[in-house]
C-alpha cells in the first residue's frame, strides 16, 4: 500500500474512533474490509491511532532517490502501451540502468506482457464481421441446433514449434546428441493434409491426402469430404436432431457444385452471406487441431515415413474423448455473440 492509501485508511480509522461512543474494533474492521482493506492492515492502523502516533509516515531510512520524478514520468510515457522498448535500450536512452527501469515500471504496476497473435484484418473485414456474425447467431446457430464444422490441417514428420518439444534438459549442451541438440528444418518438409468434421456428437472419418503438392480443391472436397464422409457423419449421428453445417469461407467450400449438392441432399449449412470472414478464434475446431497435434507429437515423437505419421494420426484421433469435443463446442454461440457485440479482437475470444 502506498503512502496516500495508508494516510486515507488511518484518517478513516481516526474518524470512527473519535465518535461517541466509538464502534467496536470488530465493526470497524468489517466495515473497512468491505471497501477492500486487509484485516491485518486495519488492525495496525487502529493500534497506531490509539497510541497517538502521527497519521503521516515519517521519512524512512534508506538511500534517497537520485532520479527525479520528471525522468521517471518520461520512462513511463516512453514504455507504457508501446512496442519495441526493451529495458536496456530504454535505460541507455535516459542514462539509467536497466534494473532501475524495471523497478520504475513495476512500481507503477506496468508489467511485461506477451503480445497475442490474431488474424490480420482489412477494413472491409472489420466492417463485415459484426454484421455477418449477428446474422449467423440469430438465424443459423440456433440454441436447439447442433453445430457441425470442418477444417483441414497439414501435419509434418515432426513438430518443434510446440512448447513441449522446443527445448531439452541437459547438463552440457555441447555434449548432447546431435539429433536432440538440433532441430532440423527442411525447406520443403514432407507432410500430409488431414480433413475432419466435428460436432458435440463426435468426429467424422478423416480424409488424408498423402502428397504434399495436393491440397483441398473443389473436386476432392465435393467427392471425398462431403459425399463420402460428411453425409455419412450427419446420417449416423445427427439425423434425429436439428443441426447446421458451418464451413469456413474457403473458395472450395462454397463452390457452385458443392452448394448444389448440399441443397440436393438437404444439408442445412450456413449461407455465405452469414459467414464472418477470417474468424478462427470463434471456431473451436482450431483448438481441436492444437489438441490433436499435442497428442501426435507428444514426447518429442517424430515420424520416419508417411505411413507411420498417418497411423499416429488415426491412433491420436481414437484417443480423443467425446467429453473433450463437447466442451470445445459448448461455447461456440457465445463466441459468435462476442464477435458482433465486441468485435473480433475482444479478449473474451482471443486466448
Amino acid at each position: 500500500m502506498d503512502k496516500e492509501n495508508r494516510l486515507e485508511l488511518r484518517t478513516r480509522v481516526k474518524f470512527l474512533l473519535d465518535q461517541v461512543p466509538p464502534p467496536s474494533d470488530v465493526s470497524i474492521v468489517r466495515s473497512l474490509m468491505k471497501i477492500g482493506y486487509k484485516r491485518a492492515t486495519i488492525y495496525r492502523a487502529i493500534k497506531r491511532v490509539r497510541e497517538g502516533q502521527d497519521l503521516m509516515d515519517k521519512p524512512r531510512a534508506g538511500r534517497p532517490r537520485t532520479i527525479s520524478k520528471k525522468i521517471r514520468g518520461k520512462i513511463i510515457r516512453f514504455t507504457k502501451n508501446r512496442v519495441g522498448h526493451g529495458l536496456r535500450p530504454t535505460g541507455r536512452k535516459f542514462g539509467v540502468s536497466h534494473t532501475f527501469v524495471r523497478h520504475c515500471l513495476s512500481e507503477n504496476s506496468i508489467l511485461y506482457r506477451k503480445r497475442k497473435k490474431t488474424p490480420l484484418y482489412t477494413e472491409k473485414q472489420l466492417r463485415e464481421i459484426p454484421t455477418r456474425a449477428r446474422r449467423l447467431y440469430r438465424y443459423d446457430l440456433l440454441p436447439d441446433r447442433i453445430i457441425i464444422m470442418d477444417d483441414e490441417k497439414y501435419f509434418t514428420f515432426s513438430d518443434t514449434n510446440s512448447p513441449e518439444n522446443s527445448g531439452i534438459w541437459t547438463d552440457n549442451f555441447n555434449k548432447a546428441p546431435d539429433n536432440v541438440k538440433y532441430k532440423p528444418k527442411s525447406k520443403f518438409p514432407k507432410k500430409v493434409l488431414v480433413w475432419v468434421a466435428i460436432s458435440e456428437r463426435g468426429i467424422s472419418d478423416p480424409y488424408i491426402i498423402r502428397s504434399s503438392s495436393v491440397s483441398i480443391n473443389q473436386q476432392n472436397y465435393l467427392n471425398e469430404c462431403i459425399r463420402k464422409r460428411l453425409l455419412k457423419f450427419i446420417k449416423e449421428k445427427h439425423d434425429d436432431v436439428p443441426h447446421i453445417f458451418w464451413p469456413d469461407l474457403a473458395s472450395s467450400h462454397y463452390a457452385k457444385s458443392v452448394v448444389e449438392m448440399m441443397d440436393q441432399k438437404g444439408v442445412k449449412y450456413v449461407p455465405k452471406k452469414n459467414n464472418p470472414p477470417n474468424c478462427p478464434q470463434a471456431r473451436p475446431i482450431e483448438n481441436f487441431w492444437s489438441i490433436l497435434s499435442g497428442k501426435v507429437y507428444a514426447g518429442g515423437w517424430e515420424a520416419r515415413s508417411v505411413n507411420q505419421l498417418i497411423r499416429r494420426i488415426f491412433f491420436s484421433l481414437r484417443t480423443l474423448q467425446l467429453s473433450l469435443i463437447k466442451s470445445l463446442m459448448s461455447n461456440t454461440r457465445a463466441k459468435v455473440r462476442c464477435l458482433f457485440e465486441s468485435g473480433p479482437l475482444t479478449e473474451k475470444i482471443i486466448n
